[in-house]
């Protein structure tokens, strides 16, 4: 098959979208990547109500010094080619979307990351996946930088690293994914830095509570649950002109990494600012072209 048409049929013929499960190609019988042992699931379960913590105090203390409003966050997207038996996924596209209540959209960060070579056991699930879902070329016609250093300078400096990285907040489903992408990537760099990475639905649960406080001193928006499902339904995931130029080309707006970025940040905006007296503003707060609909505004009794 030549290329040519094996990106067509990755345009056309990609499956219903739907978050594939890891999976090893190394023999027939061989298993998936060996699950957490307990106590490191509970060492991860602990950072996590941690950071959970920290949101709540950080978004608190914002409220009582310069405004809710005004709090900064990153949101992270990464799209993997595969993983290897033990569990080591391979990254091809990164972004990071710098977002408040009161700009929307601050500032973006987003790059197709490249390697020579796939391992031979990633070869043919890669293939697969990247027709079911992102895709992109696969190596060694891969798009983007393989120089990880490189790659690891940017995006610090994007997050105006100084002494400690900032919370990244992700697919619930992909937190331990996108981490183990990003450890490798920054490698050395990030040195005895902490990596926090959370759900982008913890952030949106806490930032809602956050702006019902500021609005009427008290809160009804009920759980990290609740604010799942809203995310799930993507109210935004047909927009266009918000993803990377390659998928822009290819019509696949749902995959890109920038894309589901910029879509979290607009679902996020959409669902607080009113509480906050906030003018939504096109490109920033929401797609543009945006009319607001009663469904996207959920109450709770």
């Amino acid at each position: 098959m030549g290329e040519n048409e094996y990106y067509e049929m990755a345009a056309k013929g990609r499956q219903e979208q739907q978050e594939p499960k890891p999976y090893s190609t190394s023999s027939n019988n061989a298993s998936k990547p060996e699950c957490n042992k307990p106590d490191k699931y509970d060492d991860e379960m602990e950072k996590g109500e941690l950071i959970k913590k920290s949101i709540k105090e950080r978004l608190w203390r914002a409220e009582m010094e310069e405004g809710l409003d005004k709090e900064e966050f990153y949101v992270v997207s990464m799209v993997y080619f595969g993983h290897t038996v033990e569990g080591t996924y391979i990254p091809a596209e990164l972004s990071v979307v710098k977002f408040n209540l009161k700009c929307g959209v601050i500032d973006q960060f987003h790059i197709h990351v490249s390697c020579e070579k796939l391992p031979l056991c990633v070869a043919h699930q890669a293939k697969e996946h990247a027709l079911n879902t992102h895709g992109l070329p696969l190596p060694p016609y891969a798009l983007g930088v393989a120089n990880y250093d490189a790659i690891s300078s940017n995006l610090l400096t994007f997050l105006q690293v100084k002494e400690e990285i900032p919370p990244l907040f992700t697919d619930a489903k992909q937190v331990s994914i996108v981490k183990n992408m990003l450890t490798t990537i920054l490698g050395h760099h990030i040195k005895n830095k902490p990596l926090h990475i959370s759900s982008v639905a913890d952030l949106f649960f806490e930032m809602k509570q956050g702006a019902e406080m500021h609005m009427m001193s008290m809160t009804v928006f009920p759980s990290v649950k609740a604010a799942q499902e809203i995310l799930d339904k993507d109210e935004f995931y047909d927009t266009r002109n918000i993803c990377c130029e390659y998928h822009e080309a290819l019509s696949l707006h749902d995959e890109c990494a920038l894309s589901k970025c910029m879509r979290w940040a607009y679902t996020i905006s959409a669902n607080c600012c009113l509480e906050m007296t906030i003018d939504l503003i096109p490109g920033r707060h929401v797609p543009f072209g945006f009319v607001d609909r009663p469904h996207l505004r959920h109450r709770y009794s």
